[in-house]
C-alpha cells in the first residue's frame, strides 16, 4: 500500500471513528443522563407509593387483628364502633354474587378476594382488602383513590395517576380553576420507561405547589400550558398485591431531563475539539515522518553518488521510506558487487587462458613420460622389484593429465564425463596420496570407512580431487603434528564424506570466505586460493553440499554430502565473492 493511500485511509478512518465516537458517546450520555435522572426522580415516587400501600395494609391488618378477637359475629355497627373515625364504613361482607359494604364503591359489587391481603376492583375503584380472621366473609377495605394520589404527590412532588381497566381512577393534574384535568379515556403508554405528551384541558396550575421555590420549580410549573413533554414510568404494583390491570403512573417534566442533553452537547463539543487537535498532531507527525527521512535519504544518496561517503540505509521513517532506503542501499551494494565480479571474471579469463597454454605445454612432456613408463611397464615382469615404481609412474602421470584437464574444466565449463564411482576406492587412493605428507609432518592419518558404500554417479577423479584438496588444506594447518581423520557414512540418501583436522580452526570472517576464488590466508607463494573453490564447484556439480564446522578448540570439520543414485553432473559456475561457508 502506498504512503499516500495509507495516509488518506488513516485520516478518513480517524474522522469516521471520531464522528462515530462522538455520536455514540453523545447518545450514550443522553441515555444514561436521562435514565439516571428519571430513575432518581421516579424511584422516590415508586418507593413512596409502595410505602403508602404497605402502610395502609398495615393499618388495616392491625384493626383486623383487633376485630378478630371478638368471640361473636360482628355487625356493621360493631365494626364502625371499633374502627377509627376516618375508617368508618371501610368494611364489607363478601357473600354470593355481591358484597354488603359500608363503601359506596363496593356495596353490591361482585368481589371475590384472591388472598387474605389483596387489591381487588369494586366496579372501577381499586380497593385494598384485608381479611378479618374468625369473622366469616368479613374484610376491611381502603380505596386507592384521589386521596392516595394526592398523598403520593405531596411526598414526591410528582404528578401521579392511577389507571385501571376502565380508565383513569385518580389524577393529581389540576387546572388553574381548581378542577381535576380531563385526561384520555385510555392510557396510551407502553410498560416501562417512555416519553409522552400530556394534554391538560385548561390552564395547568403547576407541577410544584410553590413555583418560586427554585428555578427548576419555576420552569416546571408551566402555568397556562395545555401540552407539555414528560417522562413517565408505567408499571403495575407488585404481583403479591394483585389487580394485574392496575397501573401507577409517575410523571417527570421534560425540563428535569434537559440536564442530560446539555451534558451530552458539552461532552460532544469537547470530544470534537480533542479529535481535531489529535488530527492536527497526527498530520504534523506524519509529515515529519515522511519529509525528514526523505531529506536524509536524498542527502545520503547524493553524497554516495559523488563519492563523498558510504550510503547508509535510514530505518527511522515509515515503511515506504525505510523500504526505499534499503532498496537504494541494496542497489549500491549490488553495483559494487557487479564491479567486483567483473574484475574477478577478467582475472578468471586470464587464468583460463594461461591454464590452457600451460596445459598444452605440460601435456607434451607428460605424454613422453607416460609413453616411456607404459613401455617399461609392459617389459617389467610382475614379480620384478621395479614393477611397483614403474606402475606408480604410469598411475601418477595419468592423474597429472586428468588434473590438468580438470584445471581446463574449471576455467572453461563444459560437458563432464560421468561414471559409476567406487567411493571406497577413491578414498583409499586419496589416503595413499596423503599418507606420504602426513608421515613427514608427524600427523596421524585415521580412516573410518565402511566395507560397503553405495556407488555415486559422477567423476572418480573429481571426487578424489575433493578429498585430496581438503586433506592437503588440513595438513597445511597441522605443521607441528596432529590427527587427520577421513570418514565415510551413509545418511538419508547421501554418502557423507568427512575430513577433520585438529588444527587451530577458523574465525567466522575467514569461514565465510573460504570458497571465494583466490582467497587464501597462506603466505605469498604457498597457495593460490583456488583449492576450496574447485572443491565447491565439484560438489555442486554432483548435486551435493559442503558444510564447515570450525572451532579453535577442536579444529575444522569439512563435511561433503553427495546423493547417490541415477544422477548426472550439473555444470555450476564458481561461487561469487561473498559466498558463505555452507553451499
Amino acid at each position: 500500500m502506498t504512503l499516500e493511500r495509507r495516509w488518506l485511509i488513516t485520516l478518513a478512518g480517524l474522522l469516521g471513528l471520531g464522528v462515530a465516537l462522538e455520536v455514540a458517546v453523545g447518545y450514550g450520555i443522553n441515555q444514561v443522563s436521562a435514565g439516571a435522572g428519571a430513575d432518581a426522580w421516579l424511584s422516590n415516587g415508586r418507593s413512596a407509593h409502595g410505602v403508602l400501600v404497605d402502610h395502609m395494609f398495615g393499618e388495616l391488618e392491625a384493626q383486623a387483628d383487633a376485630l378478630a378477637k371478638s368471640e361473636r359475629p360482628l355487625t356493621p355497627d360493631d365494626i364502625d364502633g371499633a374502627l377509627l373515625p376516618s375508617r368508618r364504613g371501610h368494611w364489607l361482607f363478601v357473600a354470593g354474587l355481591g358484597a354488603h359494604s359500608g363503601l359506596a364503591e363496593c356495596d353490591g359489587a361482585p368481589v371475590i378476594p384472591s388472598a387474605d391481603r389483596t387489591i381487588e376492583w369494586c366496579r372501577s375503584t381499586p380497593v385494598l382488602l384485608v381479611k378479618v380472621h374468625a369473622q366469616p366473609g368479613l374484610y376491611l377495605a381502603t380505596p386507592l383513590g384521589q386521596p392516595f394520589a394526592d398523598e403520593v404527590k405531596r411526598l414526591t412532588m410528582h404528578e401521579f395517576e392511577i389507571w385501571g381497566a376502565h380508565g383513569l381512577v385518580a389524577t393529581t393534574f389540576v387546572e388553574t380553576s381548581g378542577r381535576r384535568a380531563d385526561r384520555p379515556a385510555k392510557l396510551e403508554l407502553p410498560d416501562g420507561f417512555s416519553r409522552a405528551t400530556v394534554s391538560v384541558a385548561g390552564g395547568y396550575r403547576g407541577y410544584y405547589p410553590d413555583r418560586a421555590s427554585s428555578r427548576l420549580a419555576g420552569n416546571s410549573t408551566n402555568i397556562g400550558d395545555t401540552r407539555f413533554e414528560v417522562f413517565a414510568v408505567v408499571g403495575p404494583p407488585p404481583v403479591r398485591l394483585g389487580a394485574s390491570d392496575l397501573r401507577f403512573v409517575s410523571y417527570v417534566p421534560e425540563d428535569v431531563m434537559l440536564f442530560g442533553a446539555q451534558a451530552a452537547s458539552a461532552a460532544m463539543a469537547v470530544i470534537g475539539v480533542v479529535i481535531i487537535a489529535a488530527l492536527l498532531l497526527l498530520s504534523r507527525r506524519l509529515t515529519r515522518q515522511v519529509s525528514q527521512p526523505l531529506k536524509r535519504l536524498e542527502r545520503a544518496a547524493r553524497a554516495a553518488a559523488e563519492g563523498d561517503g558510504d550510503f547508509k540505509a535510514d530505518d527511522s521513517g515509515t515503511y515506504e521510506v525505510t523500504s526505499l532506503s534499503t532498496s537504494v542501499a541494496a542497489l549500491k551494494a549490488r553495483v559494487e558487487e557487479q564491479q567486483r565480479r567483473a574484475a574477478q571474471s577478467e582475472k578468471m579469463a586470464a587464468i583460463g587462458a594461461l591454464a590452457g597454454g600451460v596445459a598444452h605445454e605440460i601435456n607434451n612432456p607428460l605424454g613422453v613420460i607416460l609413453g616411456f613408463a607404459q613401455g617399461m611397464e609392459r617389459r617389467v615382469p610382475p614379480n620384478d622389484p621395479l614393477r611397483l615404481p614403474v606402475t606408480s609412474i604410469v598411475r601418477e602421470a595419468l592423474r597429472c593429465k586428468a588434473l590438468v584437464q580438470e584445471l581446463l574444466t574449471f576455467s572453461r565449463a563444459g560437458k563432464k564425463a560421468h561414471e559409476d564411482v567406487d567411493v571406497r576406492a577413491a578414498l583409499e587412493s586419496s589416503v595413499l596420496l596423503l599418507g606420504v605428507r602426513a608421515k613427514t609432518q608427524g600427523v596421524d592419518l585415521v580412516t573410518d570407512v565402511p566395507q560397503h558404500l553405495p556407488q555415486l554417479r559422477g567423476s572418480r577423479v573429481q571426487l578424489q580431487q575433493v578429498l585430496v584438496n581438503l586433506g592437503t588444506n588440513a595438513l597445511d594447518v597441522m605443521k607441528q603434528g596432529g590427527t587427520l581423520t577421513l570418514r565415510a557414512t551413509v545418511k538419508a540418501g547421501d554418502v557423507v564424506l568427512e575430513v577433520a583436522d585438529t588444527g587451530t580452526g577458523m574465525s567466522p570472517e575467514v569461514r565465510a570466505r573460504i570458497f571465494e576464488p583466490f582467497f587464501t590466508t597462506k603466505a605469498v607463494g604457498e597457495g593460490t586460493g583456488l583449492g576450496l573453490s574447485i572443491v565447491y564447484e565439484i560438489v555442486q556439480q554432483h548435486r551435493g553440499r559442503i558444510d564447515v564446522v570450525s572451532t579453535s578448540a577442536q579444529g575444522t570439520l569439512m563435511r561433503v554430502c553427495l546423493p547417490f543414485g541415477a544422477a548426472t553432473l550439473t555444470p555450476v559456475s564458481v561461487p561469487a565473492v561473498g559466498t558463505g561457508a555452507t553451499a
